[in-house]
């Protein structure tokens, strides 16, 4: 059946909280574009005056309108199968691993702002690391490559995501390959999938 609904993707020209929906995009196949608000100017257009928002266009020229990042991700990753379809309880398992995903990247994003602070770097770095340590041996008890097999799906894309935060703001030291070799395999992986990495912030 062919995709006939369109989407635009509201946000600032960065990674941050638009990536996954973004790469979620990508791997969809369905029209989609970036638009990037004049902010603070147009802070009032925008749901509970925030952003990303996602946009979803019907071919009746409908519009769905979703804001807050985890509800767009969650919602473009069940309508495009980039969650478990092997029943409920693999499906709140995935939703286990994006969730403790996101709370390194919560942690990052709150550090960034003291970034001379020794003391926040070391606590981040240690969460980040037990992080690690838990799902290599998630993955390691996992056939395939991903969370659950061979197919990106959510967590696996927040994870390309926490490192690529990490590495941006010099975080990034406990991404070891000889310690969590399936995380960094997994990295590689999605990082070079020909449609994610194709995915642009700015254009």
């Amino acid at each position: 059946m062919v995709e006939s609904c369109k989407y635009v993707l509201s946000y600032f020209p960065i990674d941050g909280r638009g990536y996954v929906a973004r790469c979620l995009l990508a791997l969809s196949g369905a029209e989609w574009k970036n638009e990037f608000p004049k902010w603070p100017q147009q802070k009032s257009e925008f749901p509970f005056h925030r952003l990303p928002v996602l946009t979803e266009i019907d071919e009746n020229g409908s519009k769905f309108v979703l804001s807050e990042s985890h509800a767009i991700e969650r919602y473009l990753a069940t309508k495009y199968g980039r969650i478990p379809s092997t029943g409920p309880k693999d499906v709140a398992t995935c939703d286990m691993y994006f969730d403790q995903i996101n709370d390194s990247i919560e942690d990052c994003a709150n550090s960034i702002t003291n970034l001379e602070n020794e003391v926040l770097k070391e606590k981040l770095l240690k969460g980040i690391d037990f992080l690690l340590t838990m799902h290599e041996e998630i993955l390691n008890s996992h056939n395939g490559t991903f969370y659950f097999g061979d197919k990106i799906l959510l967590p696996d894309i927040s994870m390309l995501l926490l490192y690529n935060f990490t590495k941006q703001f010099d975080r990034h030291q406990g991404f070891d390959k000889s310690k969590f070799p399936k995380i960094m395999n997994l990295i590689h992986a999605v990082a070079t999938d020909e449609k994610i990495s194709a995915v642009q912030n700015d254009k």
